[in-house]
């Protein structure tokens, strides 16, 4: 199904990347300024890019498998 794919790919990112889709994506109470405390503005919207770049590298790598 969609949803265990979803995971799978979750499971193989980093940690990081992991936490920012669950932060801004999964979670049930969204807060959207989870990332205050831990980033600062440039390294927040670094770590989207880093993120999406990961999330969808592993998404293309298990199509092709």
């Amino acid at each position: 199904s969609y949803v265990s794919y979803i995971d799978k790919v979750l499971d193989l990112i980093g940690n990081e990347s992991k936490e920012f889709f669950e932060n801004e994506y999964l979670s049930n109470s969204y807060n959207p300024y989870w990332w205050v405390d831990k980033y600062s503005k440039q390294g927040y919207i670094k770590l989207r890019h880093i993120a999406f770049n990961e999330f969808l590298l592993y998404v293309k790598w298990n199509i092709h498998m």
